[in-house]
């Protein structure tokens, strides 16, 4: 039988939610609870998280990652390193459910504007699509078709 989720360590979970994905077996309920509880842990909470993303995406705007932190009543000094595990969970769980890359409007402060993600965000965004199956050659390009497809599913 399995370890009941609340016992595990920090590097149990980690190690859990990579077999998991080694596995193939991201469709189980076990791994969201396991995504989920990774953030939890962190002070990020994936339906609060996904909530403030609906809405911005609703009025067509994009959100930094400190707004995503005050929505979960986390401190940004105390979870700014937990803030890429907790979008690429949210995006993994969001991809098992069919939505676009939701992370795609979440961008740096001073890129509010123009929803620009600097070149290591970037990269970042990228490998995690990959991960996901996605597969293109222009990284800007398909970060605009995500933060378009994000716009268009919550302006639904």
């Amino acid at each position: 039988m399995a370890k009941a989720i609340s016992e595990m360590s920090d590097n149990q979970l980690d190690a859990e939610i990579a077999n998991h994905e080694r596995l193939g077996e991201t469709r189980r309920p076990r791994y969201d609870d396991l995504l989920e509880a990774r953030g939890r842990r962190s002070g990020l909470d994936f339906e609060t998280s996904l909530a403030l993303i609906a809405r911005a995406a609703a009025e067509g705007r994009y959100l930094s990652y400190g707004e995503v932190a005050d929505e979960n009543g986390a401190d940004w000094n105390a979870i700014r390193h937990a803030m890429n595990a907790h979008l690429g969970d949210l995006v993994r769980w969001a991809h098992l459910r069919g939505l676009p890359m939701v992370s795609a409007i979440v961008v740096n402060k001073r890129h509010i504007g123009t929803g620009d993600m600097d070149p290591s965000t970037l990269k970042g965004f990228s490998v995690a699509a990959r991960q996901l199956g996605y597969d293109f050659d222009d990284a800007d390009a398909f970060l605009r078709d995500q933060q378009s497809a994000v716009f268009a599913h919550y302006s639904e």
